[in-house]
This record gives structure tokens, C-alpha cells and sequence, in this order.
């Protein structure tokens, strides 16, 4: 069976990568869906948008761009919504508008670069095993610039109660995204990310006759958000919590049996922070978890050499070999 992928992106005030992402995955998607819009529970300063809820920077002249320069077998559809009521509402408009021809879809977030030739790989996989569910990938996180890298696997992230992401997962009418679902053994869940994990070689695919997420990676993503400029770092860590908390004060007026404790231990303290708390906190976090505020993650990082195609890619880019200052010193390539 030929599969083919949707590529699904929602936006919003991403001129710096916007086109970059679109490219990396262009010769391999069968779809682009981008849907433009704000999520009111992730942001708290709506001044950053348009009256309409739309990208106030030039993102719409980007993907404008990419269309016009780049989009000849008229794969892009592009749908700007404005103001929204949450996340998992964008994402799940997304998935509404894939193809009904659509088996598998990829996560394109608009500071996501992918490996096209990687993802060809995912596709002749899914085509000779079609009971994957999903396949699991570690993020490549850069930092300051594209040639220093932080690897972010499963052993990484166990410690601080975080998963890998499953940004490529088998499409079905019925799948909806909920950014507030768990993990459940053996149980196929509403979200592209809670797909339950079942440590599996691609070589054992054929003794498997349930449909299976394929785990350990095989694969990755190149994460660029952490690339760039410092101003939109701020409001990056603001709307993590701000979104948790907005959801405390929900279920605290309506339903709060429904807060779990460790929700109450970790998110009600921040009820009613300031925004210089919020921020400070965010700011601790984030050292603990990357050493992003920290002159140590030097040490944690490494030198990335691009493979050639993706080299070629980004090197149009004017932030390529480029010094930048994040948070109190610089690092170049």
C-alpha cells in the first residue's frame, strides 16, 4: 500500500523558520496543512497578535513566499482562524482537514526541521509494516546557533517526568488531539503524542501481529526554536505556565475534584504569581532541565555537522555562522 503523510503545522508569529520548515519536508509529504491561529489558553499578552488573533510579524509573507517560489504540486493548504479557544483545538482542526486518503501524519511545528530522506525511510517502513501506530523520535535541540547541539532522548527526559514526542503517527477520521491525556498501556489514545510506547526493532515488526509504536528511535527532529532572537524567549516560558494556570483557575471555580495532587503541588502556586515569579521560576527550570540559564551547558553541547542536503538548506538562512547573545553570553561556530 502506498502511504501517504500529512504534514500538519499550526502557527503563529514564526517569520524566522516558518519557510525553512516547510522546505525540509516538502519533497516527502504528500499534504502541508497549516492552520494560523492563537490559542487563548497559551498566552496571556494578546497584544503580541493581530486584533484577529493572526501573526503580527511577517509569517504570512513567508508561507506567501513558500507557496508562490516553492509549492508546484499545490500540496500547502493554508487556513488562517484567528483567536482560538485552546491548543488542543487548533491541532484538532488539523486533523479535520486531512485528506480522507491520508494514513500518516508529521508534526510540523514551524521551528521543526526535518530530514526528508529520513522520513522517506518512515514511509517504505510504514508501507511494509502497516501496523505501526507511531514512531518516536529524538529532538536535536540547538542552542544559540545551528552548529551547537543538545541531544534530548528518553534517558534524558525520564528524570524530570518528561516523554519523547511521537510526531509521526498513523492518521484515522475518528483521532482527535487532547494535550491533557495520559499514557495507558495497550489502549490507542486521542493525542499524537500519548500513543503508548512498545520498545520494538524495525527487524521485529514482522513477528508483531497488534499495532505497535516504534520505540527506541529510529529517527529525529531538528528543534530550531532555541535559535535566534532572545525576544521571543520571554513570552516562550511565560505561556508554558500561564496556560497550567489558566487551567487550575478553570477547575478550581468549576470542578476542582478534578485537580490531581501533584497538579495542586506543582501548578496552584502559580495561581496568582506575578509575572516576575512566573518568569523566575521558568527561568530555574529551564537550567535544570537544558542549562539554557546556566555558562555549564557548554559543556553539554556539542558540534553539529549538518548532513550535506540540510547544510545546503540552511545555510540561505541569515542566522547561519552567526554569533548570538542568549541571556548573558555569547557562543559561535
Amino acid at each position: 500500500m502506498a502511504v501517504k503523510i500529512a504534514a500538519l503545522m499550526v502557527v503563529v508569529n514564526m517569520e524566522d523558520w516558518v519557510w525553512w520548515a516547510l522546505k525540509s519536508v516538502y519533497p516527502s509529504v504528500d499534504y502541508i496543512i497549516i492552520t494560523e491561529g492563537v490559542a487563548r489558553d497559551k498566552w496571556e499578552d494578546f497584544s503580541l497578535f493581530t486584533e484577529e488573533g493572526l501573526s503580527s510579524d511577517n509569517t504570512p509573507d513567508e508561507i506567501r513566499r513558500f507557496i508562490e517560489e516553492e509549492d508546484t504540486e499545490n500540496k500547502v493548504l493554508w487556513e488562517r482562524v484567528g483567536f482560538q479557544k485552546s491548543i488542543s483545538y487548533l491541532r484538532g482542526l488539523n486533523l479535520q482537514r486531512c485528506p480522507q486518503d491520508t494514513n500518516y501524519c508529521l508534526v510540523l511545528d514551524a521551528d521543526h526541521i526535518y530530514d526528508y530522506e529520513q522520513i522517506d525511510r518512515m514511509r517504505s517502513l510504514c508501507e511494509e509494516f502497516p501496523g505501526i501506530r507511531a514512531i518516536y523520535m529524538d529532538q536535536l535541540l540547538f542552542f544559540w546557533d545551528m552548529g551547537h547541539v543538545l541531544e534530548i532522548g528518553e534517558e534524558f527526559l525520564k528524570p524530570y517526568g518528561h516523554h519523547l514526542s511521537n510526531f509521526f503517527y498513523k492518521w484515522i477520521p475518528e483521532l482527535r488531539y487532547n494535550r491533557d491525556a495520559t499514557f495507558v498501556d495497550n489502549q490507542l489514545l486521542p493525542a499524537e503524542w500519548t500513543h503508548p510506547k512498545s520498545e520494538v526493532r524495525p527487524d521485529e515488526l514482522k513477528t508483531l501481529s497488534y499495532d505497535v509504536a516504534v520505540y527506541p528511535p529510529q529517527f529525529r527532529c531538528y528543534h530550531m526554536g532555541w535559535v535566534g532572537k532572545e525576544k521571543t524567549i520571554e513570552a516562550h516560558l511565560l505561556k508554558t505556565i500561564w496556560s497550567r494556570t489558566l487551567r487550575m483557575k478553570w477547575l478550581l471555580k468549576n470542578d476542582p475534584g478534578k485537580i490531581t495532587e501533584g497538579a495542586r503541588q506543582t501548578w496552584m502556586p502559580f495561581v496568582n504569581a506575578s509575572r516576575e515569579d512566573i518568569l523566575g521560576y521558568q527561568k530555574m527550570y529551564h537550567k535544570i532541565w537544558t542549562g539554557v540559564f546556566d555558562d555549564s551547558v557548554r559543556e553539554r553541547l556539542v558540534q553539529y555537522k549538518w548532513p550535506s542536503h540540510l547544510e545546503a538548506l540552511l545555510r540561505e538562512h541569515p542566522f547561519w555562522g552567526k554569533s548570538k547573545e542568549w541571556f548573558g553570553f555569547e557562543e559561535t561556530i
